[in-house]
C-alpha cells in the first residue's frame, strides 16, 4: 500500500539589520555563521515549528543551522571613534581621508529565513 504526502515549507523569516556577522578573513566561515544564528535564534524558532509537529507533519529536512539562508554583503561598520577619526583625516588631509573608505569595507552575512520541508500524510 502506497502511503500518500502532502508537503509544505516552515519558514521563519529574520528580521533584516538585526543580526549580523563578520566573515572571512579575522570573522566566521558562513557555516560558522549559521551555527551563531542558531544558537541565538533556536528558542524563537522551535515553539513555531513544534505547532506544526503538533499538528502531525514531519520535517524531511534539517532542523537545525543548516536551514538558515544568509546574505552577504559589505559594508563599513565604524565605531564612533573610528568615524571621529575619519572625519579628522579627512579634513586634514583635504580629502585624502577618503582612502581610508577603501580599507574599512568588510564582508557580513545576516541570516534571511529559517525553511524546514515538512510532510504529512495525506
Amino acid at each position: 500500500m502506497t502511503t500518500n504526502w502532502e508537503y509544505d515549507d516552515f519558514v521563519y523569516k529574520f528580521t533584516r539589520g538585526e543580526s549580523w556577522c563578520s566573515v572571512g578573513e579575522g570573522g566566521y566561515t558562513a557555516a560558522g555563521a549559521r551555527v551563531t544564528f542558531w544558537q541565538n535564534y533556536q528558542r524563537s524558532i522551535l515553539p513555531l515549528l513544534q505547532k506544526r509537529l503538533d499538528e502531525g507533519w514531519e520535517p524531511i529536512t534539517e532542523v537545525g543551522a543548516g536551514g538558515i539562508s544568509l546574505r552577504q554583503y559589505t559594508t563599513l561598520r565604524w565605531s564612533v571613534g573610528g568615524w571621529i577619526w575619519f572625519l579628522f583625516v579627512t579634513i586634514i588631509t583635504m580629502g585624502l581621508g577618503l582612502i581610508m573608505l577603501f580599507f574599512g569595507l568588510s564582508p557580513y552575512v545576516e541570516p534571511v529565513e529559517f525553511r524546514v520541508k515538512l510532510r504529512r500524510k495525506k
